[in-house]
């Protein structure tokens, strides 16, 4: 899961969540809520995954970043595939 597809998956939980406020208000023993309630918790449980992994996956690459730093032409090579040459104007 990359950083957008969690920030859609936040956003989604946020108007579920919503949504469940305004059935409970109306009704709140609708058929729609427990259900809802249930979908609120499957998604909390992928936002708090894909939360983990990318964390993980932010120490990882901080980790490897530090060990090619011990060897400079390492981190030379890392960069020069991400990094776009300069124009000469």
């Amino acid at each position: 899961m990359n950083k957008v597809e969690l920030s859609d998956l936040k956003n989604q939980l946020a108007r579920m969540k919503e949504d469940l406020d305004r059935f409970v208000a109306r009704k709140p023993t609708g058929l729609v809520v427990e259900p809802l309630r249930e979908r609120i918790r499957q998604t909390e449980a992928l936002v708090a995954e894909g939360t983990r992994r990318l964390a993980e996956d932010r120490k990882s690459l901080r980790d490897s970043n530090t060990d090619s730093q011990a060897d400079p032409s390492a981190g030379m090579l890392a960069a020069s595939g991400r990094v776009r040459p300069r124009r000469m104007s």
